[in-house]
């Protein structure tokens, strides 16, 4: 007996201490896994002599459950503890006004720049947590960091799952059934406490914010171990709740949300390929070939170029200096000078040698005959490429800015590639996913793309032009081709734009390989949501943007349009409908094009005399002249009266003032050669206004260019290399740098054509009073 009750305690002793190292086991695991889940979403921006506020911090999270924190990976969240001020982290910038008034877990209202913690809601959740030692002993001020998590979890994670709001209704009637009203007070929003009746799944999913509210409160308690008690005391449901989820429901929770990211973002491809099978089966050999030909535009090839050159041509390529051309981009003066070696291949070494040491002075000016070739040569060099086509012309191939055949072969491909894109997204897909594209800045905004990125450290953003970038960016429209990624994928080193794109269930598409579908021409966006984003240690510019009808797009545009042109008349004293401004907008920061406008009116306003305003703006609009600004090349602007052979010219060009149509016209978002801003753009193109005005008033009849006649081409030959080196152009270009330096808002600018160009400064002032006076 005594032997047989000695073995069976030392048997239970045994399974005692196994148990216990089980247990252990269990913890160090569990442990090394909450880990290995922080090392994934906590990022430390603390300084070195902050570390005991960081620990603090950190000891806050490991009592957060690491099934919670894996939900929390799972959707893409981040955690950030930073020092001092949270609304200075880079993730909290961008918050409104209104969202920087918040209220803690009882209700108090506070200031989010005198507060500790917040939780950003979106698609991929942030949650900033301020350094402090005051986490250990101040327990309120954890549980506030835990109600902020609970947030996280209801509003983020748990609202995603398939009827969230089931298993804690009884939990809330309960409560709400209570003698007292003690549970009531600790965890329910006042419209909760006013409800009549008890509630029902129906009233929960339409009043899911209180219902957020009142998981976050109860987590928060549970959590806090110090607040655990009062939260068992008062609601003890929700504590049951809590314990329950806590060892239950947070693990299924976990493996539901883990199914529905999947189908996010695996099976999201599947399903994509699934829905254009069809599509992508019945492509012909000449559709697939039409696709790839929108994808990988057509370089020229030399040996085509070069056969088709006359043999006086190419006696001319062997001797001419591409060099001296200022039409031509680096790109394509390297290529011609290509053709160039190719073509001298025929020449003896004697002629070789002369024509090197000729070419080494390159500052020679052009023949009239050189330039009219290089011209065309430049019309014959450029790549063929759809998308981009799209994009200079706004959509509208019929621009005479290329010959006529590349022309009729442009507009063939855009209607067969039109006719491909039949089949939309459907609304089986539609409210399942975002599409993504990563984007170079350049390619959206030259003006400020060069200055985004931060000169002192690339893998950052420059926040000061980055809240100049975000503030007139309110909508967007893609006149060509998107090809959108199914997936995010990461960003190549020159993309810095990470656009996230919902769409419609009209919008047309065709699925590509490698997980990219192609967007119908034409569509309308609007932008959502711009900030900074952070990904592999570097910060990126995220757009969040909705495909809507261009209709939309174009109504908002055209509402601005009547707006600004009822402004101005009433300030210049025109009639009341006067088309003056004209916004002629079809890229992807059209917003910025029509909100810009406004502001550079004003500057030129401000910078010069009324009287010669309202006298020059008269003049034009008595030639039906238009302010023009656009986001399209200038050669295809309607109001652009030219020649086929001056087009090429002006294709870089920012502005533009065309006398035989009395306009300006103003490209932007992009430098142009001059590298002004546009403001002053707009002044220089005023000034060559000015220019035409003042010799129209000298003799209408031949309305030439004040700047042509003999006094001024001769002050032009005594000082217009004083000035700026584009003023050096020709005397229009003089005079209309000129203007723009004596109306420059920089007083330095003023003073130095005083003082450099002093009879430049007499010459334009006696214009200025000529026309003032007449």
């Amino acid at each position: 007996g005594h032997g047989d009750v000695g073995m069976h305690v030392k048997e239970k002793e045994k399974n005692k201490d196994e148990n216990k190292r089980k247990d252990e086991e269990r913890n160090k695991t569990q442990e090394e896994h909450l880990k290995e889940i922080m090392k994934h979403i906590v990022k430390i921006e603390v300084k070195g002599e902050e570390a005991v506020k960081k620990e603090a911090a950190e000891k806050l999270l490991e009592k957060v459950p690491s099934d919670v924190l894996e939900m929390y990976k799972a959707i893409g969240g981040k955690i950030y503890i930073v020092d001092g001020d949270i609304t200075k982290h880079i993730s909290l910038e961008a918050l409104s006004e209104d969202k920087k008034k918040i209220k803690d877990i009882y209700g108090k209202d506070a200031l989010l720049h005198e507060h500790y913690v917040y939780a950003k809601e979106g698609y991929e959740p942030v949650l900033v947590i301020q350094s402090s030692e005051d986490y250990v002993e101040n327990t309120e001020k954890a549980l506030n960091v835990y109600y902020e998590i609970g947030k996280i979890l209801s509003r983020d994670i748990l609202s995603k799952i398939n009827q969230p709001y089931q298993k804690f209704l009884d939990v809330l009637n309960t409560i709400k059934n209570a003698s007292d009203s003690d549970g009531q007070d600790l965890l329910f929003t006042n419209q909760l406490k006013e409800h009549p009746t008890d509630f029902s799944v129906e009233f929960l999913e339409q009043n899911s914010n209180e219902v957020q509210e009142v998981f976050a409160k109860a987590f928060a308690y549970y959590i806090e171990p110090q607040h655990r008690d009062v939260l068992q005391l008062y609601a003890p449901e929700a504590f049951n709740y809590m314990d329950k989820f806590n060892e239950q429901e947070i693990n299924l929770s976990l493996e539901e949300l883990k199914d529905q990211r999947m189908l996010a973002r695996y099976e999201k491809w599947e399903k994509i390929k699934q829905h254009y099978q069809h599509w992508s089966d019945s492509l012909s050999e000449e559709g697939r070939g039409l696709l790839k030909k929108l994808q990988i535009p057509i370089e020229p090839k030399k040996d085509d170029i070069i056969h088709s050159l006359s043999q006086e041509e190419k006696e001319l390529l062997k001797r001419i200096q591409i060099d001296s051309s200022d039409f031509l981009s680096t790109e394509e003066k390297e290529f011609l000078k290509k053709l160039q070696i190719d073509i001298r291949d025929s020449l003896s070494e004697e002629e070789k040698e002369l024509l090197n040491r000729i070419q080494v002075d390159s500052s020679n000016p052009l023949s009239e005959k050189e330039k009219e070739f290089l011209k065309k040569l430049k019309l014959d060099i450029q790549p063929y490429d759809i998308n981009q086509r799209l994009q200079d012309t706004g959509g509208l191939i019929d621009s005479p800015s290329i010959n006529l055949d590349v022309r009729k072969q442009y507009k063939r491909d855009i209607q067969n590639i039109d006719a491909l894109l039949h089949q939309s997204i459907g609304s089986t897909l539609y409210n399942k996913i975002y599409l993504y594209e990563n984007m170079n800045i350049n390619n959206l905004t030259a003006t400020l793309g060069a200055d985004l990125v931060d000169s002192t450290d690339n893998t950052k953003i420059n926040r000061g032009i980055f809240n100049e970038f975000k503030k007139n960016f309110k909508y967007s429209i893609s006149s060509n081709y998107m090809i959108v990624d199914i997936n995010e994928r990461p960003a190549l080193d020159n993309e810095r734009l990470k656009w996230r794109i919902q769409l419609s269930p009209d919008t047309r598409a065709g699925y590509l390989e490698n997980g990219k579908l192609i967007l119908q021409r034409n569509i309308g966006l609007e932008i959502k949501d711009v900030q900074i984003i952070k990904q592999s240690e570097k910060e990126y510019i995220r757009i969040d943007a909705k495909v809507v009808p261009k209709s939309k797009i174009d109504t908002k545009i055209q509402e601005a349009q009547l707006n600004i042109n009822q402004e101005w008349n009433k300030a210049l004293g025109l009639p009341k409908y006067t088309k003056l401004i004209t916004f002629n907008v079809h890229n992807r920061y059209a917003s910025n094009i029509v909100e810009s406008a406004y502001l550079i009116l004003n500057e030129w306003k401000n910078n010069i005399q009324s009287d010669l305003i309202k006298k020059v703006t008269n003049y034009l609009v008595d030639g039906n002249g238009r302010f023009v600004f656009t986001d399209i090349t200038l050669p295809n602007i309607a109001e652009q009266y030219t020649h086929q052979d001056e087009i090429y010219e002006q294709v870089h060009s920012k502005g533009l003032y065309v006398p035989e149509s009395r306009s300006i016209l103003l490209h932007g978002p992009s430098k142009g050669v001059e590298l002004r801003n546009d403001s002053e753009g707009f002044i220089h193109e005023f000034g060559h206004a000015v220019d035409d005005y003042a010799g129209y008033l000298l003799d209408k009849n031949q309305s030439d260019l004040v700047t042509n006649s003999k006094k001024f081409i001769d002050i032009f030959k005594e000082e217009g290399s004083n000035l700026t080196s584009y003023g050096r152009t020709n005397e229009a270009e003089f005079f209309a740098e000129a203007f723009r330096l004596m109306h420059s808002t920089d007083h330095a600018e003023r003073l130095k054509v005083q003082k450099n160009a002093p009879k430049t400064f007499q010459f334009i002032n006696d214009q200025i009073k000529f026309i003032i006076n007449s």
